[in-house]
């Protein structure tokens, strides 16, 4: 994956790497801006989902089982019936098992 971008209205997501789908991966991706409602659905979230959404994140690791780090801000925002003016949090996937390290959400 040399180089990859979507805009959706102002915002934009990029990113690059290498991916291995028998192997190894190592890739970053970033997004700045996005509707948030998008990757709910990517992700077949069912949750109400708005805001703007803007993120980077850093896979590698064995693609079946990857490592993850994710550092993501959704402002202007809501998750269900739970509204906020900015959600700002870092994750990390490994193992199959996800770390919140930092939450905090500003109303």
């Amino acid at each position: 994956l040399d180089k990859f971008m979507v805009r959706q209205n102002d915002g934009l997501m990029a990113a690059q790497g290498k991916i291995d789908l028998q192997g190894d991966i190592k890739i970053e991706v970033g997004a700045r801006g996005i509707d948030a409602a998008f990757f709910a659905k990517l992700f077949d979230a069912n949750l109400e989902t708005q805001g703007k959404l803007s993120f980077t994140a850093q896979v590698s690791g064995k693609t079946k089982q990857p490592h993850t780090a994710v550092s993501l801000e959704i402002s202007q925002g809501s998750v269900a019936n739970a509204s906020f003016d900015t959600l700002y949090g870092l994750f990390i996937l490994d193992q199959g098992i996800i770390q919140v390290l930092r939450r905090m959400r500003w109303i």
